[in-house]
């Protein structure tokens, strides 16, 4: 795959079930003219003038899939509150498969960033358990879809409550037919199965502390989980531990405007990938160009394959084929 028809080609009959933490990304534009000191230290004051919001956590990730030309389902939990409604009205349709939490006390986690500039995230959200009822939903729809549709599954664990130990349990038992990829969150060691893990370095290290270096954390997760790997290090790119060893691959050297929502970008392109029938290394690679291909652009973004072959272009990338 080298061309952008090449790439759109070579994903658009597959289908990608994605399954996690939905949540709304808030991006609040505007422009600083003036200085306060307030509680005497010297802060911008920034005029907002515009707000806008996108999908965030697991709806990222299947935007991901849609834009780089396969097929979504969306599977996840909201509230019935203003952020939730928000996922609801973009997921409108056969996509999206949002079950609404009757729980009062549960919330749709908003992201609040402010454009351009270094200031604090701001999240809002309840942190209370998701309904069995919801999780019992949650697994239904999921064994659904991946007996009748799905060529590759995307968990996206966020810790919000959707990925509880039942689906975990039910993911196990589909993983032994179709390619299950996981962008982890807390311990690894639950994660069990013949999965595909993809935690960054930090989460290798902090589910292994007492290791020396980050590969002998990597080869005591996957001797505990039976998973394969692929641990992504922001500049310092991304290793594989596969059926077919160890491989690391280098970052690709770009102009980094901004990280968020590219390791929603990696999970989709890595499921994309591995349905198309490329092996795990060959898939990391296509997700790496696709990771510096988000990382260019400002904000969560879903790539395109026109994006991804303009990173290959100008970085000389070469790409493997399907199958590889």
């Amino acid at each position: 795959m080298r061309t952008a028809d090449e790439i759109a080609a070579a994903f658009n009959s597959l289908n990608v079930l994605v399954v996690g933490d939905v949540m709304v990304d808030a991006r609040y534009h505007g422009d600083s003219s003036r200085i306060t000191n307030e509680n005497g230290t010297a802060q911008p004051v920034v005029n907002v003038n515009s707000v806008s919001y996108a999908s965030g956590g697991a709806a990222n990730t299947a935007l991901n899939v849609k834009s780089l030309g396969g097929n979504v389902r969306l599977v996840g939990v909201i509230a019935d509150d203003d952020h939730g409604h928000i996922l609801e009205k973009e997921w409108e349709g056969p996509e999206g498969v949002l079950i609404k939490e009757s729980n009062g006390g549960y919330s749709t986690t908003l992201k609040i960033r402010l454009d351009g500039r270094s200031f604090p995230r701001m999240d809002f959200e309840t942190p209370r358990l998701v309904s069995v009822e919801t999780q019992h939903q949650v697994g239904v729809e999921v064994e659904r879809l991946a007996k009748d549709w799905a060529d590759a599954i995307v968990v996206s664990d966020y810790g919000k409550g959707a990925i509880c130990p039942v689906l975990l349990e039910k993911l196990r038992w589909i993983a032994d037919r179709v390619h299950v990829v996981i962008d982890p969150k807390g311990s690894l060691s639950k994660y069990v199965g013949s999965f595909i893990l993809k935690p960054n370095s930090d989460e290798a290290w902090a589910s292994e502390p007492e290791s020396e270096t980050l590969d002998m954390a990597a080869r005591a997760i996957a001797k505990k989980t039976w998973a394969d790997l692929v641990i992504t290090q922001g500049s310092g790119g991304m290793t594989v531990y596969g059926p077919d060893g160890v491989d690391h691959i280098r970052a690709i050297p770009v102009r980094v405007q901004d990280a968020i929502g590219a390791g929603d970008t990696v999970s989709a392109a890595i499921g994309l990938c591995l349905a198309s029938g490329m092996h795990l290394t060959a898939s990391a690679h296509f997700a790496n160009v696709a990771a510096a291909a988000s990382v260019t652009k400002e904000g969560a973004h879903a790539v395109t394959p026109s994006d991804v072959q303009k990173v290959m272009e100008i970085e000389h990338v070469p790409m493997m084929a399907a199958g590889t």
